[in-house]
């Protein structure tokens, strides 16, 4: 009785499921078009629908520019604005992504839009209602669950979060039928912020469109452009042969394996996203890279070009900052505009190779400069007995200089030969020369000591004396 209990089970379940893929299913998508990832996951999931259930219907409704309040219902304009001003965007989501502030929030959406929203459904009637946006879950909740209270038609609604590591705490709701979220991050943000139930929340991933799905197929298909050859390829040929017929078509550059077989050369290919608005100052940063790597690619010929054996090995005039920028603008036609036709991107690359070629040729210039002077001071070092010290970085410096210093002082004056004793150049020399000045301006210590008793032609040939000593003096300084 129990099989035969099971059995009767799952054939009702089955023609309930071929009466829904025949009849269809009316699907309710809640979705804003602040970026453009929230509309696109909607028309993904709808395509997917419509290819289980090919007599389904879907729409999209937005709530927040329909009923919400102020100021939500300027979500779609602030997100313009915001997503143009980072370091706004940062204070409205950290400051809007607590404890405090959801709550108020919650309770301000369900006093003023709720009744509105539950007319919205209810005039769809939709099978199910699909949440793809955080600030579409908390207030069609209790709409639903209203709804199915009046009518005895008992009508789930499923979030999908379209974020994939972190997530704004808007998004969870626990009186959601399912959560589908894309990572274990996002589950645990679930659980901890939301309050959901870990039965309720499946890890799907993300939501893609079905032309991706297709281009996986064709690339697991793949045979090749050449119908004559039945050679069975392998998984890898066969999704780098799918991938470069799909180059040629774009138009870009050959991918690494096939680039080396033809030219020697690699080309890489750098792909920059904004969403599907393009935003994030793509503008700027696409510049920036370009200007980055045409330095550096300037600066590699350079030195390429300079080196004696580049014309001797093909390897070295390698150059692997050799690339194409392929920008994804999405509906961003100013962005796709201003890359096109307001930058003149061949003036700029040889203005920026041109700077680089004179800041080398400077560089190069004052090397050559430094070396020769280096040369000079190391040729002529007999004469410089402290430059060429210095030059060689002798860690004996003092010894040496003692050991080379001439008869006299360091200027190489035989300071004996005119009148000045030896005693007097060394340590003594200031002492000696004290001395003399205070004799010569007469000290009144010096004029109680014995030589002041003296006569005074005596003292008068002491001075003579002294001035002959000091004079020298005088005239080196």
């Amino acid at each position: 009785e129990d099989v035969q209990n099971e059995k009767q089970t799952t054939n009702n379940e089955n023609e309930n499921k071929k009466e829904t893929n025949d009849k269809g299913l009316k699907i309710l998508f809640l979705s804003s078009d602040t970026g453009g990832g929230h509309r696109a996951s909607a028309e993904s999931l709808a395509s997917q629908f419509l290819h289980l259930y090919p007599s389904s219907t879907y729409t999209l409704l937005d709530i927040l520019s329909d009923h919400a309040p102020v100021p939500y219902n300027y979500s779609v304009s602030s997100y313009q604005h915001l997503s143009s001003n980072p370091s706004q965007w940062k204070v409205v989501y950290n400051v809007s992504n607590t404890w405090p502030i959801k709550g108020m929030a919650s309770l301000h959406l369900k006093i003023w839009s709720e009744a509105g929203v539950r007319q919205s459904i209810q005039a769809y009637n939709p099978d199910v209602v699909v949440s793809v946006h955080p600030l579409m879950t908390n207030v069609p909740v209790i709409s639903c669950a209203k709804i199915s209270a009046e009518t005895n038609k008992h009508i789930p609604i499923f979030t999908v979060v379209t974020d994939l590591g972190n997530g704004h705490a808007y998004w969870f709701d626990a009186g959601v039928e399912r959560m589908f979220v894309a990572s274990d991050s996002m589950k645990s943000l679930a659980i901890k912020m939301g309050g959901v139930e870990e039965n309720k929340i499946v890890r799907s991933g993300l939501p893609i469109r079905e032309e991706f799905g297709m281009h996986v197929d064709k690339m697991q298909q793949w045979v090749g452009d050449d119908d004559d050859d039945n050679t069975p390829l392998t998984e890898k040929e066969k999704r780098c042969g799918y991938q470069l017929h799909v180059r040629k078509d774009l138009d870009l550059a050959l991918p690494l394996e096939e680039s080396n077989q033809k030219n020697g050369r690699k080309h890489h290919i750098v792909m920059l996203m904004g969403g599907g608005e393009g935003v994030g100052s793509l503008s700027s940063i696409v510049k920036s890279i370009y200007i980055h790597f045409v330095k550096r690619q300037s600066y590699h010929e350079y030195h390429c070009n300079s080196s004696s054996s580049a014309h001797d090995n093909n390897n070295s005039m390698y150059n692997p900052y050799d690339l194409t920028i392929l920008v994804i603008c999405g509906r961003n036609e100013k962005l796709q505009h201003q890359l096109k036709e307001g930058t003149d991107w061949g003036a700029l690359k040889t203005k920026i190779h041109n700077k680089v070629v004179q800041e080398e040729d400077l560089k190069r210039k004052t090397r050559e400069t430094v070396q020769g002077i280096q040369h000079f001071l190391l040729d002529k070092a007999k004469f410089f007995p402290h430059l060429n010290n210095n030059i060689h970085g002798n860690k004996n410096n003092e010894k040496n200089e003692k050991e080379r210093e001439p008869k006299g002082n360091d200027l190489g004056i035989d300071m004996e030969g005119i009148g000045v004793s030896s005693e007097s150049t060394s340590d003594g020399k200031e002492e000696h020369l004290k001395k003399s000045m205070d004799k010569e301006n007469g000290n009144p210590k010096d004029a109680h000591s014995p030589s002041a008793s003296t006569s005074s032609s005596e003292h008068s040939t002491e001075k003579q004396q002294q001035q002959q000593q000091v004079a020298p003096f005088e005239g080196l300084v």
